[in-house]
Protein backbone atom coordinates (compact mmCIF):
# COMPACT_ATOMS: atom_id res chain seq x y z
CA UNK A 1 0.00 0.00 0.00
CA UNK A 2 1.07 3.48 -0.86
CA UNK A 3 2.38 5.08 1.65
CA UNK A 4 0.41 8.94 2.65
CA UNK A 5 2.51 12.45 3.11
CA UNK A 6 0.63 15.28 4.24
CA UNK A 7 2.86 18.52 2.35
CA UNK A 8 1.75 22.19 4.06
CA UNK A 9 3.81 24.58 2.05
CA UNK A 10 1.66 28.33 0.91
CA UNK A 11 3.66 28.39 -2.21
CA UNK A 12 1.69 26.40 -4.86
CA UNK A 13 4.81 26.43 -7.49
CA UNK A 14 6.86 24.32 -4.62
CA UNK A 15 4.03 22.85 -3.58
CA UNK A 16 3.47 21.17 -6.92
CA UNK A 17 6.45 20.72 -7.85
CA UNK A 18 6.99 18.51 -4.93
CA UNK A 19 4.02 16.78 -5.03
CA UNK A 20 4.27 15.60 -8.41
CA UNK A 21 7.74 14.31 -7.57
CA UNK A 22 6.44 12.25 -4.54
CA UNK A 23 3.52 10.92 -6.95
CA UNK A 24 5.82 10.01 -9.71
CA UNK A 25 7.62 7.51 -6.43
CA UNK A 26 3.94 6.16 -5.95
CA UNK A 27 3.21 8.60 -2.49
CA UNK A 28 -0.09 9.45 -1.86
CA UNK A 29 0.34 13.34 -1.56
CA UNK A 30 -2.54 15.75 0.44
CA UNK A 31 -1.29 19.20 -0.65
CA UNK A 32 -2.62 22.17 2.08
CA UNK A 33 -1.45 25.58 1.96
CA UNK A 34 -1.31 26.02 5.76
CA UNK A 35 -0.80 24.98 9.17
CA UNK A 36 -4.61 25.50 9.62
CA UNK A 37 -5.50 23.42 7.14
CA UNK A 38 -3.40 20.46 7.87
CA UNK A 39 -4.85 20.36 11.56
CA UNK A 40 -8.54 19.98 9.63
CA UNK A 41 -7.37 17.21 7.52
CA UNK A 42 -5.68 15.94 9.88
CA UNK A 43 -9.10 14.86 11.34
CA UNK A 44 -10.04 13.09 8.20
CA UNK A 45 -6.60 10.97 7.57
CA UNK A 46 -3.40 10.06 8.94
CA UNK A 47 -0.64 10.56 6.89
CA UNK A 48 2.76 8.81 7.05
CA UNK A 49 4.98 11.80 7.17
CA UNK A 50 4.76 15.53 7.10
CA UNK A 51 6.90 17.98 5.34
CA UNK A 52 5.73 21.76 6.28
CA UNK A 53 7.45 24.61 5.38
CA UNK A 54 8.63 26.79 7.87
CA UNK A 55 6.73 30.20 6.65
CA UNK A 56 3.11 29.94 6.68
CA UNK A 57 0.58 32.36 7.03
CA UNK A 58 -0.96 32.16 11.01
CA UNK A 59 1.00 29.76 12.02
CA UNK A 60 4.94 28.58 11.57
CA UNK A 61 5.86 25.46 10.66
CA UNK A 62 7.53 25.16 13.85
CA UNK A 63 3.99 26.11 16.29
CA UNK A 64 2.63 23.04 14.13
CA UNK A 65 5.02 20.93 15.19
CA UNK A 66 4.34 21.90 18.40
CA UNK A 67 1.32 21.70 18.18
CA UNK A 68 1.08 17.97 16.51
CA UNK A 69 3.18 16.78 19.21
CA UNK A 70 0.56 18.07 22.04
CA UNK A 71 -1.34 14.91 20.08
CA UNK A 72 -0.90 11.68 20.98
CA UNK A 73 -2.74 10.66 17.64
CA UNK A 74 -0.10 12.87 15.81
CA UNK A 75 3.06 13.21 17.84
CA UNK A 76 4.32 10.01 16.29
CA UNK A 77 3.94 11.06 12.56
CA UNK A 78 7.65 12.22 11.16
CA UNK A 79 7.89 15.74 10.43
CA UNK A 80 10.36 17.72 7.80
CA UNK A 81 10.41 21.25 7.92
CA UNK A 82 11.49 23.10 5.10
CA UNK A 83 13.63 26.32 4.97
CA UNK A 84 15.61 29.07 4.09
CA UNK A 85 16.51 29.88 7.01
CA UNK A 86 19.81 29.30 8.93
CA UNK A 87 19.41 25.91 11.63
CA UNK A 88 20.58 28.35 14.05
CA UNK A 89 17.71 30.90 13.43
CA UNK A 90 14.83 28.75 13.96
CA UNK A 91 13.85 28.07 17.55
CA UNK A 92 12.05 25.11 18.89
CA UNK A 93 12.31 20.96 18.68
CA UNK A 94 12.92 20.22 15.38
CA UNK A 95 15.64 17.89 15.31
CA UNK A 96 18.63 19.47 12.95
CA UNK A 97 18.14 16.27 10.52
CA UNK A 98 14.49 16.76 10.40
CA UNK A 99 15.18 20.63 8.77
CA UNK A 100 15.63 20.16 4.96
CA UNK A 101 17.22 23.92 3.81
CA UNK A 102 15.94 25.53 0.71
CA UNK A 103 16.59 25.51 -2.38
CA UNK A 104 17.31 21.53 -1.68
CA UNK A 105 18.08 18.63 -4.39
CA UNK A 106 15.80 15.97 -5.48
CA UNK A 107 17.58 13.22 -5.16
CA UNK A 108 18.62 13.52 -1.32
CA UNK A 109 15.14 14.02 -0.53
CA UNK A 110 13.95 11.33 -1.84
CA UNK A 111 16.61 9.70 -0.44
CA UNK A 112 15.43 10.98 3.26
CA UNK A 113 11.54 10.65 2.57
CA UNK A 114 12.11 6.77 1.06
CA UNK A 115 14.82 6.26 4.39
CA UNK A 116 11.99 7.57 6.88
CA UNK A 117 9.62 5.44 5.52
CA UNK A 118 11.19 2.63 5.15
Amino acid sequence: MSKKILLVDDDPELADGVGEILRHYSYLVETVSSAEEALQLLNNCVPDLIVCDYHLDGMTGVAFADALQQEERFAHIPFFLLTGMARSDIRGDIAPERIIKKPFEIEPFLNTILQELS
